[in-house]
Formats: structure tokens, C-alpha cells, sequence
């Protein structure tokens, strides 16, 4: 299906929407139905835009309710800031979930005033970063529980760094040595 909503009537500026990297969707500001969502929004959820059309925001955010996009909105509404950035989650047709990004802006032109959301998908992005806390966390557990004296330095030779058995190695705690040269602080004589 092609944008054929009438403010998308321009060919071009059609072809564009329909075809962006990024899911977009178009509803009203007043009735919250969708009045278009592009090619790569569709695909994603596994619905057809006569689907679509009978939906609201909300009915695709399962940790949103109507009132809460309502109030999340409301500033927008109010003119009191020009767009909104959040994360959310964006359920499939057939049940399934998926982690997006949302920038949302209000297009009043005093006839036919519609919310614009440019919609990323990070389902990737939280995975890893997921991973990222499991391997953090797994590494703090070693680093704290060795007896093995651990230091870190940037480029500078700063103390970036120091595990337990590296502050009752020195007698100095991290708190001492972080952000000062680390030969300095250890091997200095008076």
C-alpha cells in the first residue's frame, strides 16, 4: 500500500515516508487513529494499514495505557515542548514483543492536527547491552574476589582503577589514587 493519506498526497514526499529506515506512523491528534503507517512499520507489526486504521497508540504498547499515553502526550498537546523521546515496547499482531525508541512530534496545522512518531527498533541494541551488565557483573565479582592485586591506568598513567587486594596491597584506597598518576602515589618518597 502506497501513503495515501492525504497529507502524503505528494508523490514524493510519499514514496519517501513509505520507504524510510525507520517505522513511522501517522494518527490524529483528536480521534488517536492511525492514519498512516509506513512500509517497514507494517511489516514489523504483521498488520495491514485497514488493520491499523482502527487502532490507537496504545493498543500496541502493552506497558502503556490509554490514559497513561494520554497524559504522556499532554505536553505536546499543550504546545509546552516540541517533541518527546522515549522507549517502550511494541507488540506484533501475533503476540510478540519488541523494544523501540520513539520521537514523537504534533503537526497542528489548525485543520487536521497529527501526531508524527519516528519509531526505532532496539530489540538488538538492548540485547546487548543486556549482555554487557551479565559479563560487567561477572567480571566486578572476579575483580573484588581475587587476591590478585589489580591496577588500571589510562594513558596518562592515571589510576583509573584498583581492586580490593590492589588497596591492601598499597595501603591506599581507590579513593586516594583515582585520577593521580599511579607511580606518584605508590613509589613516592619524601
Amino acid at each position: 500500500m502506497t501513503a495515501d493519506y492525504i497529507g502524503l498526497n505528494n508523490d514524493r514526499l510519499g514514496r519517501i515516508v513509505e520507504g524510510a529506515a525507520s517505522e513511522v506512523f501517522i494518527f490524529g491528534s483528536r480521534d488517536y487513529r492511525f492514519r498512516f503507517v509506513n512500509r517497514l512499520a507494517r511489516e514489523n507489526l504483521g498488520y495491514a494499514m485497514d488493520d491499523l486504521r482502527g487502532l490507537a497508540p496504545w493498543d500496541l504498547k502493552p506497558e502503556i495505557s490509554q490514559a497513561e499515553f494520554l497524559d504522556l502526550v499532554k505536553p505536546l498537546l499543550l504546545k509546552d515542548v516540541r517533541s518527546l523521546e522515549f522507549d517502550t515496547v511494541h507488540r506484533r499482531k501475533d503476540g510478540t514483543e519488541y523494544d523501540v525508541s520513539v520521537s514523537l512530534q504534533l503537526f497542528d496545522d489548525d485543520t487536521d492536527p497529527v501526531f508524527y512518531a519516528a519509531i526505532r527498533d532496539i530489540t538488538l541494541h538492548r540485547q546487548v547491552e543486556s549482555s554487557w551488565r551479565s559479563v560487567s557483573t561477572r567480571l566486578n565479582v572476579i575483580l573484588a574476589n581475587t587476591t590478585m592485586a589489580i591496577f588500571l591506568m589510562d594513558e596518562q598513567q592515571q589510576c583509573v582503577f584498583m581492586n580490593k587486594a590492589a588497596e591492601q596491597l598499597t595501603g591506599y584506597s581507590f579513593s586516594e589514587t583515582e585520577g593521580r598518576p599511579l607511580h606518584d602515589v605508590i613509589h613516592h618518597t619524601a
